[in-house]
C-alpha cells in the first residue's frame, strides 16, 4: 500500500476490492437475513406477531432491508413550488429595482 499525496493518513489499496462491490461479509449478511424472511414459518409467525402487535421494528425492518435492499428515496424538486418561489424572487427584485 502507498500512502495518499494529499493526505498521507489515507493509503490507497490498488488490489483491493473494487468501489462499489460488496464485502464477502455483506453479501453473507444478506443470504443469511434473505434465508430467514423467505422462509415460510418466518412469514407465519410474522404475520401472527403482526396481529398481536409483537414486532420490534427497527429488528423487522433492518432485516427486510439487507435481504432485499432498502426502497430508493425520491423527491421531486422540479415543479410549482420552486416555480412559485423563483417567480417570487424577480417579483421583489423588480420592486426593489423601481424603488431605486
Amino acid at each position: 500500500m502507498s500512502a495518499d499525496v494529499k493526505n498521507p493518513a489515507k493509503t490507497v489499496n490498488k488490489g483491493g476490492r473494487p468501489k462499489g462491490a460488496r464485502s464477502k461479509t455483506k453479501l453473507e449478511a444478506e443470504a443469511a437475513a434473505r434465508k430467514i424472511v423467505d422462509d415460510p414459518a418466518y412469514r407465519k409467525t410474522l404475520i401472527a406477531r403482526a396481529r398481536a402487535c409483537e414486532l420490534p421494528p427497527a429488528v423487522e425492518t433492518m432485516l427486510w432491508y439487507y435481504a432485499h435492499g432498502k426502497p430508493v428515496e425520491r423527491f421531486d424538486h422540479g415543479g410549482s413550488a420552486l416555480d412559485r418561489i423563483a417567480g417570487a424572487i424577480e417579483a421583489a427584485q423588480k420592486k426593489v429595482e423601481g424603488e431605486t
